[in-house]
């Protein structure tokens, strides 16, 4: 209700393989936000199961109140047509493991923060920036592919490689 305390994890070469509670936490802190209309945030990367929504048939477009290292993000996810998408990667699901390697039906969906301010940090994504292009397996939901532009690369492209379903 008074702001976001928020924490972060990061694993050592010799405790990568245990469970993420047991990592340790390498920034934590508290920031007093006004708060939404509903109370309700959500954090950059629950925005990828967020986009889930709009592959369900949720609507073509999400709103959702974004916190990021201190700064409150308005980001509206469209789905933007369906497409098909070829990226090669293992789905694991279970015991059992698939190679895909053909082309894949997608959702694209674009991704835009609203800038409360001029001076407001502009809003990444897995430190991609600008225009972000999420894709979906129509499937299953996974997201195999997000673009946008990294600040000192440029335009970027993350494939997913691994692909967990959880039943």
């Amino acid at each position: 209700r008074d702001g976001v305390y928020q924490w972060q994890r990061r694993a050592e070469a010799d405790n990568a393989a245990d469970e993420p509670a047991s990592w340790q936490v390498i920034r934590e802190g508290f920031s007093p936000l006004s708060p939404a209309q509903d109370g309700a945030y959500t954090d950059t990367l629950a925005l990828l199961l967020a986009a889930a929504e709009l592959q369900q048939g949720a609507g073509t477009t999400l709103e959702r109140q974004v916190y990021d290292d201190g700064t409150l993000h308005e980001v509206m996810l469209r789905a933007d047509g369906e497409v098909n998408l070829h990226i090669s990667y293992r789905r694991w699901q279970g015991d059992q493991s698939i190679r895909i390697s053909s082309p894949t039906r997608c959702l694209r969906v674009r991704v835009a923060a609203r800038r409360q301010s001029p001076k407001e940090e502009e809003f990444s994504l897995l430190g991609l920036r600008g225009e972000l292009l999420m894709y979906l397996d129509l499937r299953s939901g996974a997201v195999l592919r997000i673009s946008g532009q990294e600040p000192r690369i440029g335009a970027l492209t993350i494939n997913a490689t691994r692909v967990y379903l959880v039943q």
